[in-house]
């Protein structure tokens, strides 16, 4: 089973679970009260750190959205729009 590791900043839901040592999966919630998934490659030696990294570089992957539905089930991602 996956982990999922979460953080929060200024009000947005972060979340990250790692399909391989070097790639990650984020997903966040946005402003506009939806969310996206990207998948991001990492060097795999921190994934918290990396996680927060890839976040802040923006130059993940996007994910297509039953791809990232089945990754990340529960709320707060449940319960929101997809963002195309």
């Amino acid at each position: 089973m996956m982990a999922v590791k979460k953080f929060e900043e200024e009000g947005l839901v972060k979340q990250h679970v790692a399909l391989h040592r070097q790639v990650l999966v984020i997903a966040s919630t946005r402003v506009e009260n939806t969310w996206k998934a990207h998948c991001h490659v990492v060097e795999g030696l921190n994934h918290d750190r990396e996680a927060e990294e890839a976040y802040e570089g923006g130059l993940g992957a996007p994910m297509a959205e039953r791809h990232a539905r089945a990754l990340f089930p529960r709320p707060p991602f449940s319960g929101l729009k997809y963002a195309q």
